[in-house]
């Protein structure tokens, strides 16, 4: 009786030990999962940070800071010039001045007199050429009566010149300031495009 209560005593003990073992053993493979997951999730936090963004930005204007460039860049890779002629709605610069956050991303196309053409510096990541077109569009929401509009434009410049009046059509990316010829700040209306429609050509002189 003796042998087999110490008996039973030591299995009881050992039946415990197994428990509080596998409890333990548990416990920090849990701890460990958690610990995995934790450090995943930040990592993933960290590349959506970093990553670029693949849609327009529609709550913030400032092309400084809401990287609609990128985005209008990724649209023009699948965008062909007659579609962009096609698809893209007459926008006068009045409608944007007005309201700019309802335009932010739409494809549209807007008529304006050129001022100046410059073409922008090569890129490594930027294979095809770019140029800046700076327009006036007449704006009846400007005291001034004319909006001036960056048209950030891929595509061959050669057969634009300053003076010709012209459909610039892309991509409304936003707006920033720029100073004009009195030193005064102004407000520039900023579109992101590979195709332009000539309307008048300035005569030669």
């Amino acid at each position: 009786m003796k042998h087999s209560g110490k008996l039973a005593a030591l299995i009881i003990v050992g039946i415990i030990a197994f428990i509080f073992i596998s409890k333990l053993i548990m416990s920090k493979n849990e701890s460990h999962t958690k610990s995995i997951s934790v450090y995943e999730a930040k990592k993933l936090a960290e590349a959506q940070e970093q990553s670029e963004p693949t849609e327009f930005n529609t709550i913030d204007k400032e092309v400084k800071t809401n990287k609609n460039f990128h985005v209008a860049n990724l649209f023009l890779d699948t965008l062909s010039l007659q579609s962009a002629m096609k698809i893209s709605e007459e926008t006068r610069a009045e409608e944007i001045t007005k309201n700019p956050y309802s335009y932010l991303g739409r494809l549209m196309r807007m008529r304006g007199k050129i001022y100046k053409i410059e073409q922008l510096p090569p890129s490594d990541t930027q294979k095809r050429p770019w140029a800046e077109i700076l327009l006036f569009a007449n704006n009846r929401n400007s005291l001034l009566g004319a909006s001036n509009v960056s048209f950030v434009y891929r595509g061959d410049i050669s057969k634009v010149n300053s003076g010709d009046i012209i459909y610039c059509i892309g991509y409304f990316c936003g707006v920033s300031e720029g100073e004009n010829a009195m030193g005064g700040t102004v407000e520039i209306l900023s579109i992101v495009g590979n195709a332009y429609k000539m309307i008048h050509r300035r005569l030669s002189e």
